[in-house]
């Protein structure tokens, strides 16, 4: 971010989802890993607002729903890196999402 900063460019994270089925040993999604996802998307978005306002473009997610999330064809294992499970709950990377931009 401090090359394109310094060329004086925009920065957008585009498609931001954050794996936590890594090793594809979990069958669900457990608090330990749902933390670690949320402190993930809290230091990227940290990242972001860090830069100076003019370089900050936009975070935009991959998807909204886990179930909808490309990485589960891909890797063939249960995964969940996006803000809500498949009904719509928010999950903890939403809340370190907000509240990273409301601690702001």
């Amino acid at each position: 971010m401090d090359a394109l900063v310094s060329r004086g460019l925009k920065v957008h994270v585009s498609e931001l989802d954050v794996r936590v089925n890594l090793e594809g040993d979990l069958t669900t999604l457990t608090p330990a890993r749902s933390e670690a996802q949320k402190a993930r998307i809290k230091d990227v978005v940290s990242a972001v607002m860090d830069l100076p306002s003019a370089n900050r473009f936009a975070i935009t997610l991959w998807g909204l729903r886990d179930g909808d999330s490309w990485l589960i064809d891909f890797w063939g294992s249960p995964e969940w890196p996006l803000f809500y499970d498949d009904s719509f709950n928010p999950q903890p990377a939403y809340e370190g999402f907000l509240e990273t931009l409301q601690g702001r």
